[in-house]
Formats: C-alpha cells, structure tokens, sequence
C-alpha cells in the first residue's frame, strides 16, 4: 500500500531548507549594511532607522527563517515516518 508519494518530501525539504540558507545570508548582509549606515548618515533620522531595523525587521526576518528551517525539517521527518509505516502497514499484511 502507498500512503502517500513521499518521493518528493526529502527534496522538497532540502530544497526549502537551501532557500533558508540564503535568506539567513540577506539577513546577515542587512545587518552588516544596517550597522554601516551611522558612519556616512548622521542624526536622529538614521539612529531611527538603524534602531528600528535591529529591533523589529531583523528579528522578525530570523523568525522566519526559523520557521522556514523547522518546516523543511518537518517535511525531512515526515519522508521517513510514512516510509516506516508504510513498510509496517506491508508486513503487517504480508505483502
């Protein structure tokens, strides 16, 4: 019995978990870039922007690669619980 075509879990978690990778790479470069604006942009307006970016943009951009993380490693886990009980299920009924 096939439960479910889980051919393209594993690939589809790597695949989202490389996406992953290079959102974590813009996340860092936006940081670096973040923390070089005070030395060419002076006042209130850049400290503004600056604080605004490390406290609420950065963090909610590390949350979503947190969850893009956790999801292909969901769908990795996945892959191999349905392999296992589909092999159960098979030998269960002697197939």
């Amino acid at each position: 019995m096939k439960i479910i075509s889980t051919s393209s879990l594993n690939s589809q978690g790597e695949t989202i978990q490389i996406y992953a990778e290079n959102i974590l790479k813009d996340i860092n470069e936006l940081s670096y870039l973040n923390d070089s604006i005070l030395s060419f942009w002076e006042g209130d307006d850049a400290r503004a922007i600056v604080k605004k970016i490390n406290e609420e943009v950065i963090p909610t951009m590390n949350k979503f690669y947190d969850y893009l993380t956790d999801y292909a490693n969901y769908l990795k886990k996945v892959n191999g619980v349905f392999k296992a009980v589909e092999s159960e299920y098979n030998r269960k009924i002697d197939i």
